[in-house]
């Protein structure tokens, strides 16, 4: 059975005294939403520079499956993009996260869903 997952879940929660019309604290861009097993997904995420900014959290989760990454910040001097690359994803269906923090407190998350299929049967050569 093949299931068709789209499903974006994007919540943003703004901590600091970012106004609501400027651009977002944190996006985040997946490499494609829908893999076959072993997956390899690079999840790369965008930081508006700020100096509050200390360290940035990628995680990838799935009912049996965990992995994260953290990245160090140096405030507004760090880059904007990060990007991490996630191989040998076994099959599921991944809640993508992305967590930018402060020095004692998170300042924004956003989330996204990809799933990892199993490998379609083998077809018999033709005869």
């Amino acid at each position: 059975m093949v299931r068709l997952v789209l499903t974006t879940a994007v919540a943003t929660l703004i901590v600091s005294g970012h106004a609501a019309t400027s651009a977002p604290l944190l996006d985040l861009r997946l490499s494609q939403r829908m893999l076959t097993a072993p997956g390899a997904l690079s999840i790369t995420a965008f930081v508006a520079k700020d100096e509050a900014n200390r360290s940035l959290t990628i995680e990838a989760e799935s009912e049996g499956f965990y992995r994260s990454s953290l990245i160090t910040l140096q405030g507004a001097a760090s880059s904007r993009t990060h990007s991490v690359r996630y191989t040998s994803l076994p099959e599921g269906e991944y809640l993508i996260r992305v967590s930018l923090h402060g020095a004692d407190l998170r300042l924004a998350v956003t989330e996204q869903t990809a799933e990892v299929f199993g490998r379609p049967p083998e077809s018999s050569p033709p005869r």
